[in-house]
C-alpha cells in the first residue's frame, strides 16, 4: 500500500478537491491521457458497472479519473462528462508526485489503461491491468466491503 500525497486539483465541473477527496470512502481511480478513446471509454464503463454491482454498498464508492487532457476540445470534454454522470474527472498535469505513485512499472501511468483501487484512507491499494475481467474486481470489492468497517 503506497499513502498518495497531498494535491490539490479542479474536476471539470469548477469544483476543487484535494488528498481529503480520498478519505472516508473506497475510490475506483482511472489515469488516462488525450482522447478517451475507445479503451479509456470502455475503463470507464467498466468502473461504472463494478460500483453498481456493490448493491446496498454502492454508496460507499466513488469514481475518480485523473486525466491529462491536452489536445482534447472542450465539447470533447462535455461530452465525456456527460456520457458518465457521476464520474469525477479531474485534470492533471504537473502533479509528479501524485502520478508518480502510479508508475509501477516502466509504463506511463496515464497510458497503461490500469484501474486503481484506493482505501478510505487514501492509500493506493489494488491496481487492475486492461485486460482483467471487471467479475474480478466486483468480487474483490464485495469482500474488501464486507469485511471493512471503512467507508
Amino acid at each position: 500500500m503506497r499513502l498518495l500525497p497531498a494535491f490539490d486539483l479542479e474536476t471539470l465541473q469548477g469544483t476543487l478537491i484535494d488528498e481529503t477527496f480520498l478519505r472516508g470512502k473506497w475510490t475506483i481511480l482511472y489515469l488516462a491521457k488525450g482522447a478517451c478513446d475507445r479503451p479509456c471509454v470502455e475503463q470507464l464503463y467498466n468502473i461504472r458497472q463494478i460500483r453498481l454491482a456493490q448493491g446496498k454498498n454502492i454508496d460507499r464508492l466513488r469514481r475518480l479519473m485523473l486525466w491529462n487532457k491536452a489536445g482534447v476540445s472542450d465539447a470533447q470534454q462535455q461530452e465525456l462528462q456527460t456520457h458518465f454522470p457521476g464520474q469525477v474527472i479531474a485534470p492533471v498535469g504537473g502533479e509528479k508526485a501524485l502520478l508518480q505513485m502510479f508508475a509501477l512499472d516502466e509504463q506511463d501511468p496515464l497510458t497503461a489503461n490500469r484501474i486503481y483501487l484506493v482505501d478510505p484512507l487514501g492509500n493506493l491499494m489494488m491496481k487492475y491491468e486492461p485486460d482483467k475481467e471487471p467479475r474480478g474486481m466486483i468480487k474483490d470489492l464485495e469482500k474488501l466491503l464486507k469485511y471493512s468497517g471503512l467507508g
